[in-house]
């Protein structure tokens, strides 16, 4: 839910058995990024509940993340108990505030125990991918040929692949995701977003489109396509898109007027995309 911030979703992707178990997949995204959840599904006192939920990001099941780490902190002194979770929750708050320096700062005074958990991983993944220093470039190194084969570190790496401008392995990282989840047409946004940032802009366009005709509720896209096309001068595409993004419930008032100021012809109203 960190993922998703206030104006986030949170979609089913799908239903399906294993093992002789129901489960359905969510995706969960927003500012954070996205994550998915894989929850096991049982019936209780005759209504359904959920037994455990498998996290993509950390690559296990709920209940042994929180059991590890729970371990780890068992371990210790009632006071550096508390100690070390108030530490875990100001790395997260500095992540937050975009200080990583100062998180780093923070994260190194975990015990080692603690920072080879998968929670520890993922706030040093999400520190070190911020950071430019020589010494954070080798830990990272460190922690990719440590853990690189695993799918749940390559799924926390798209963000440093983003800040080291390495699109083609970041989308390498969707293509394999969208495998393993079977399919979900939204990564399509992603693919666009990867492209653009490659110099494609008409391969970005592609992806974007297929994106509104998969998740037709879904600003980003629109968004996407309204910029690209005004920027390209494509007036009839990008009145269209825009027109199709103010009819959305969970538009951005902010980016209209923004738009419109840029882009006065962007007022006149247009058919909302078939």
């Amino acid at each position: 839910f960190q993922v998703m911030g206030p104006n986030g979703t949170f979609e089913k992707i799908k239903i399906y058995e294993k093992n002789g178990l129901q489960r359905v997949v969510f995706r969960g995204y927003g500012e954070g990024g996205f994550n998915y959840l894989d929850m096991e599904l049982v019936r209780y006192d005759g209504k359904i509940g959920v037994a455990d939920i498998y996290v993509y990001l950390t690559g296990e099941n709920m209940s042994t993340t929180m059991a590890v780490l729970l371990d780890k902190l068992m371990n210790v002194s009632p006071s550096s108990d508390e100690y070390l979770a108030q530490r875990m929750s100001s790395v997260r708050t500095l992540i937050k505030q975009n200080n990583y320096t100062e998180a780093r700062t923070q994260f190194n005074y975990l015990p080692a125990s603690v920072k080879t958990t998968t929670a520890g991983i993922t706030l040093n993944l999400q520190i070190l991918s911020r950071l430019q220093d020589t010494v954070s470039a080798q830990e990272l190194a460190l922690l990719e040929k440590r853990y690189g084969d695993q799918s749940y570190f390559q799924f926390q790496m798209l963000d440093v692949y983003n800040v080291k401008k390495e699109y083609d392995k970041a989308i390498q990282v969707i293509n394999q995701l969208d495998s393993t989840i079977d399919k979900d047409p939204f990564l399509n946004y992603y693919r666009g977003l990867y492209s653009y940032l490659k110099g494609d802009v008409t391969t970005a366009i592609n992806y974007y489109e297929k994106v509104t005709q998969s998740n037709p509720n879904f600003p980003g896209a629109y968004a996407e396509l309204f910029a690209l096309n005004a920027y390209k001068e494509d007036k009839t595409k990008a009145q269209k898109y825009f027109s199709a993004y103010r009819k959305l419930r969970n538009k951005d008032p902010d980016v209209i007027k923004r738009f419109i100021a840029a882009y006065p012809y962007l007022e006149e109203k247009k058919s909302q995309p078939n």
